[in-house]
């Protein structure tokens, strides 16, 4: 076996899914481009940085790559992947749920130090919760680490009836290619059954999670 046959076995792969073409909640007549063809102009843009090799770009939207240096893919070259597909929905050719990589309620605060932990320091995931008790949306999701990005959420309720929070910007300090926030809201007292939160960034639906209080 001569040696560039042994690093294609010996090096790790990185998945990096991308998911950019299917049709997200409520946007039933919006038609996007193909996963696979954003994904290609991700890597036609963001194939210059000399330790990165593409293995594959399937139809499903995911960049398969490794790193020629033995380690993970370069930040530079994550935060060009999440600043393209970001301009792609600012543009109107990707869902903007494709940017969120995780998302989901949880019972109390996230701490700051989970900024720098993304490798299962998360907090508990929790989907039932009780009245009057405060709910928290985390989310992490791709975005440009140089430019503010605005966020909003509408919670439902059972019976239909929506609280809207006014958009607010988010922001990360440092390289990361990735950003976490969180939106608190405090349940009412009377209101049992199915919520969800739809969350909005930069007024474009970004899906809709949903819980249960009991």
């Amino acid at each position: 076996m001569n040696r560039s046959m042994r690093q294609l076995y010996s090096l790790p792969f990185f998945l990096l899914p991308l998911l950019a073409g299917c049709v997200g909640p409520g946007s039933n007549q919006v038609k996007f481009e193909s996963a696979e063809s954003l994904a290609k102009k991700q890597w036609q843009a963001c194939s210059y940085f000399p330790s990165v090799e593409l293995v594959e770009i399937t139809a499903q939207g995911e960049v398969m790559v490794r790193d020629l240096h033995y380690s993970s893919p370069p930040i530079d070259f994550q935060r060009c992947l999440a600043r393209l597909a970001y301009r792609q929905v600012m543009s109107g050719k990707r869902n903007a749920q494709s940017l969120i990589r995780d998302a989901y309620f949880t019972d109390s605060k996230p701490v700051r130090e989970y900024l720098f932990k993304p490798s299962g320091h998360f907090p508990v995931a929790v989907d039932r919760f009780s009245p009057n008790q405060s709910v928290y949306f985390f989310f992490v999701m791709d975005a440009p680490s140089v430019v503010p990005v605005r966020i909003s959420f509408d919670w439902s309720s059972p019976s239909g009836k929506s609280f809207r929070t006014p958009p607010r910007p988010i922001r990360i300090k440092g390289a990361a290619a990735r950003r976490w926030s969180f939106e608190k809201f405090n349940l009412p007292s009377d209101a049992t059954g199915r919520w969800s939160a739809r969350l909005f960034i930069e007024n474009i639906d970004a899906g809709e999670y949903f819980f249960t209080v009991e």
